[in-house]
């Protein structure tokens, strides 16, 4: 196995670094300062900068576009101070340009010559369908986040808050696995009286949430979103008015496996997926109530509905 990647670390980011603190050194910055803001140790910067003496080493990469790159990123933490995340930016756009058609291409067909005779054309394969991917977890977690605000914009809504806090959850399309599901780390909780989402929306954040959803989905493939808030025979007697459908499960368990498994065998019997799922827990089990939805925004709108009507009654 000799991906591309290998070219990268062992070539093209010495490289860039090389030559990002050589430019800085020409502009009267010191190796300890440049290893603290590449994240980089003084002697690192110190063997990368005697590298570039070293003829023939890494001639290969030292192209007009690597060293345009290497400018720019060194002008940037010179000028604004350009922060590690900006560094990565920078770096893993100049790797996908230079792996599309590049030179990091042209350097790894001369190092593993069956590229050229199958005619290699993986990368650009990797990232059509990279973006393409890329592009629904960002929507689906921007979407997750809009409907968190929502939430935290509602005055009411801490009354349908459980002891447990609340989390929100939303899965890909055909999700299979919990890291195909966007919710909150740490979830939502009551801060000076109001909800408040303790993190940003990522995927893999749920384990118990995310178990009941995949099992929704694999029974009715549209819900794709759930939330969790409390129950009461307020919250009951607002279901029955508002006529949102109602089933009762005990899904309770440490065990991830038990709980998607017999909230699996429930949606089947039932053949559809509800509005609201009741689990009514147990001695020291909080009684909970599940709120489905197609998205994260649908199942907030269910909620606060629940949340206005319950306060009624």
């Amino acid at each position: 196995m000799r991906p591309p990647c290998e070219i990268v670390y062992k070539q093209l980011l010495p490289t860039l670094r090389a030559l990002v603190a050589q430019q800085l050194v020409e502009i009267g910055w010191t190796q300890e300062q440049i290893a603290k803001r590449l994240g980089i140790t003084q002697a690192a910067v110190s063997n990368y900068l005697g590298m570039l003496k070293r003829s023939g080493e890494q001639e290969l990469l030292l192209t007009p576009k690597v060293r345009e790159s290497a400018k720019r990123m060194a002008s940037k933490i010179d000028e604004s101070g350009l922060t590690i995340p900006g560094q990565i930016s920078e770096v893993c756009d100049l790797c996908v340009a230079l792996r599309c058609g590049g030179v990091t291409c042209q350097v790894h067909k001369m190092e593993v010559p069956e590229l050229s005779e199958h005619g290699c054309e993986v990368c650009y394969e990797i990232f059509t369908k990279s973006k393409t991917e890329v592009d629904l977890r960002t929507k689906i977690l921007a979407e997750v986040r809009d409907a968190t605000s929502k939430l935290e914009e509602s005055s009411g809504f801490v009354e349908m808050m459980p002891q447990v806090m609340v989390n929100l959850a939303y899965a890909l399309p055909e999700a299979k696995t919990v890291s195909d599901v966007a919710a909150i780390p740490g979830r939502i909780a009551k801060i000076h009286g109001r909800p408040k989402a303790l993190m940003y929306p990522e995927f893999g954040a749920s384990t118990h949430l995310a178990a009941i959803l995949l099992a929704a989905i694999s029974v009715s493939p549209s819900i794709r979103s759930c939330i969790n808030v409390k129950f009461d025979r307020q919250v009951e007697k607002a279901i029955e008015e508002l006529k949102f459908s109602m089933a009762e499960l005990e899904v309770s368990s440490a065990d991830i496996s038990v709980v998607f498994n017999r909230a699996k065998k429930f949606f089947s019997a039932l053949g559809s997926v509800p509005d609201t799922m009741i689990d009514k827990g147990g001695l020291g089990i909080e009684s909970i109530t599940y709120v489905f939805g197609s998205t994260p925004m649908e199942v907030v709108d269910k909620v606060l509905k629940l949340t206005e009507q319950s306060a009624k009654v």
